[in-house]
């Protein structure tokens, strides 16, 4: 499943008011000079809890020169996906969002994110042409660890 239903979502937006709060600060944030500090993990933040599919904003690097640099070692994208599953983010980086989200979003969010643990090493092989080998959600919640794609 790549995109999260309305009555998933609305578990973190009980009311119109915070989902559009979340769009007013993002849009704020984007448009200002603070836009530097936002890193992959407040993007990947902003599109999973509006439920959109975040694997989007990560598609890994395919350059064989790139590649064979370890490229895939510096990608953003298991780190992120980690700290929200592990619910490890920094409080500085809810802080962000001006309180248009919680960490109890974040923990609501993490149930629904997938589990890419057991996938130790990420090559070339891995990502089939950039293409991910994985959902960006998991259908019915993320609650066994041992799940894979």
């Amino acid at each position: 499943m790549n995109t999260l239903s309305k009555s998933i979502t609305a578990a973190w937006f009980i009311d119109a008011s915070r989902y559009h709060n979340l769009r007013r600060v993002w849009r704020t944030l984007t448009n200002s000079n603070r836009k530097h500090v936002l890193g992959p993990l407040q993007h990947m933040l902003y599109l999973a809890l509006l439920g959109k599919d975040w694997r989007r904003a990560f598609q890994p690097p395919t350059r064989p020169s790139k590649l064979a640099s370890g490229a895939l070692a510096a990608w953003p994208m298991p780190a992120c996906l980690a700290q929200i599953r592990q619910n490890t983010i920094d409080d500085s980086d809810i802080a962000l969002f001006e309180g248009a989200i919680t960490r109890d979003d974040v923990k609501k969010l993490s149930q629904h994110m997938p589990d890419l643990s057991w996938q130790t090493r990420y090559d070339a092989g891995t990502w089939s042409g950039g293409v991910h080998t994985f959902d960006a959600y998991c259908p019915d919640g993320c609650a066994n660890p041992d799940r894979r794609p």
